[in-house]
């Protein structure tokens, strides 16, 4: 078994546990990943479709950790009880998505010493989430796998702080680390965003409030870079 570039830095981003809830586990390649690794005690393996449980259930079996891994048909964490599990990985969801299963059960979320959070889209209300929830980024991490980039999240119970435009976009401990694959995104959205500009007409309010919006993006984008020119 061999997990995709996405899938191993998801996983090598949870430290040692006790027993970790594998939202949306799909085949359970990351839940006998984190056993094989002793990276978790005990996993629960769920996922809202009985197909790929199924298919789950067979490789855990393959993998001889029926006594480790548990599987569960579950939305979200619908059928986890509150402490239940100390540490909670999503990943492969949109960022709204990984909120409402956040937020549909505060009291295991906020029972959780970690969650490893793989948001695909709306990262910025996922990082507000986070500070109102009381949990801190502690380690961030990027990669680009197969033309696309992810952000792979941290978080622990903590003292969040304050967000800023530029923070919640790009994220606060990937600047400051001067992460390279976030440098050549900025690089690369910098040039996508500026050729958009350049061709772009105003011959309407919203052609006229498309140039605002670009125009803003182009000013994060330009102070996330200062970063790399320290």
């Amino acid at each position: 078994m061999r997990l995709s570039k996405r899938m191993q830095t998801v996983a090598d981003m949870v430290q040692k546990t006790r027993t970790v809830a594998d939202i949306g586990c799909d085949h359970a390649y990351v839940s006998i990943y984190l056993i094989q690794r002793r990276l978790a005690q005990h996993v629960i393996a769920m996922d809202i479709n009985q197909g790929p449980l199924a298919i789950a259930r067979e490789n855990i079996r393959q993998a001889g950790m029926e006594g480790q891994i548990a599987t569960r048909l579950s939305d979200g964490t619908e059928k986890l009880l509150p402490g239940e599990a100390d540490t909670l990985v999503i990943a492969g969801m949109g960022g709204d998505l990984i909120i409402r299963i956040l937020d549909a059960s505060p009291e295991v979320t906020k029972a959780c010493r970690q969650l490893i959070l793989q948001p695909q889209s709306e990262i910025v209300r996922v990082r507000a989430y986070l500070r109102k929830m009381g949990f801190e980024i502690v380690k961030e991490d990027m990669i680009l796998d197969e033309g696309k980039y992810y952000v792979v999240l941290r978080c622990e119970q903590g003292m969040p702080g304050e967000g800023n435009p530029v923070a919640d976009r790009y994220g606060k401990e990937l600047l400051l680390r001067r992460h390279p694959v976030m440098g050549a995104y900025l690089r690369k959205q910098l040039k996508k965003y500026e050729a958009i500009l350049e061709d772009l007409q105003i011959n309407s309010p919203e052609s006229a409030e498309r140039m605002d919006y670009i125009r803003n993006e182009i000013i994060y984008i330009k102070e996330a870079l200062s970063y790399y020119e320290l």
